[in-house]
């Protein structure tokens, strides 16, 4: 009977854990959908904006601008920053660009790249 009633015990709290554990994960998984949602809306609207505009020395501080009011409406993310073909840092919010030279892995044929952190608490 002893071995029953601990049996029994251990499948009850073995079935709560099991919900608790699906409702935390849901739960992540709604934020992270958030977050990604915000952030594809900033960026959308950033490479709207440079590919009508540019990113030449002329548009930089109404980029950059741009670029600091997106990342104050999300405080989800770090930071905001463009690239330009070369990797350089062209306009950006801080938290993180380093010496605003972005990695060779990640330059492409495009004009610009638009780069996002998200912070990780």
């Amino acid at each position: 009977m002893f071995a029953w009633q601990t049996w029994w015990a251990w499948s009850v709290q073995n079935r709560e854990w099991r919900r608790e554990t699906t409702n935390l994960a849901k739960s992540f998984a709604q934020d992270a959908d958030s977050t990604f949602a915000a952030a594809d809306a900033a960026l959308d609207g950033i490479q709207l904006w440079t590919e009508l505009r540019g990113i030449g020395p002329s548009q930089r501080d109404a980029l950059q601008r741009l670029v600091s009011v997106r990342k104050e409406t999300l405080p989800q993310i770090h930071g905001l920053f463009i690239f330009d073909a070369h990797g350089r840092l062209v306009v950006g919010t801080g938290g993180g660009a380093g010496n605003g030279i972005i990695e060779p892995a990640f330059r492409g044929s495009s004009t610009c790249g638009v780069t996002v952190m998200i912070n990780s608490s």
